[in-house]
């Protein structure tokens, strides 16, 4: 059975390739996948996908570098700058969650950890570009929330990184392992809304909590 090749019409070769190697890398994982298998899911030439990528390792470290690059999606309408703290730090947890729970993230993830003794390196940037990279955004929003008078959080690196942690907790670990069923639009809001009180009432109601510890 021949196997299907990538189409898009729209696409430049290189794209193509990577789209390509991304299916591949993630349906065989990296050992299984070979520069002849994304030659033929391509629809070209090994000899054309080597002019592009110099081997299946460049591939690999592309795709993760444009998974790294990757932008949490906005949720739903567009709250104020004036919202309530709360409701603006709900919409936050639900855009990371959405990005960080998609499937192709999560498999990416897995295939990352699967070949992390074999490429320290990448792991170590997918860590720093993906979760670093959240922090870092949760620490401007916080800082941005600071700013504005509504929170007075000490040390804003901290609280980000407790909030991402507290975020991901029981429901990214029984997505990441594939334990079904998989939680539920409601529960995933649900917790979203936990995590929230949770940190408000760590961190802004009364005195905030002062921690230091960061990723």
């Amino acid at each position: 059975m021949s196997m299907a090749v990538i189409k898009n019409p729209r696409a430049n070769k290189a794209d193509t390739i990577l789209a390509a190697a991304r299916y591949l890398f993630l349906k065989n994982g990296y050992v299984e996948t070979t520069m002849d298998a994304v030659a033929a899911k391509a629809g070209m030439t090994k000899q054309t996908v080597y002019s592009y990528y110099e081997n299946k390792e460049a591939l690999f470290t592309q795709i993760i570098t444009e998974f790294c690059n990757r932008k949490p999606p906005a949720k739903g309408k567009p709250l104020p700058q004036n919202a309530p703290f709360g409701d603006l730090l709900e919409a936050v947890g639900l855009s990371v969650l959405d990005l960080i729970t998609t499937e192709e993230v999560l498999a990416t993830t897995r295939l990352v950890i699967a070949e992390a003794d074999r490429y320290p390196k990448l792991a170590k940037m997918y860590y720093e570009s993906g979760t670093q990279r959240l922090v870092q955004m949760l620490a401007e929003f916080l800082d941005a929330q600071n700013r504005a008078g509504k929170t007075r959080i000490p040390n804003t690196q901290s609280a980000a990184s407790y909030f991402l942690a507290m975020l991901k907790g029981q429901y990214y670990l029984r997505m990441i392992l594939k334990i079904k069923p998989s939680p539920s639009e409601s529960l995933k809001t649900a917790h979203v809304k936990d995590t929230v009180r949770v940190f408000m009432q760590l961190y802004v109601n009364g005195t905030p909590l002062k921690t230091e510890s960061i990723l």
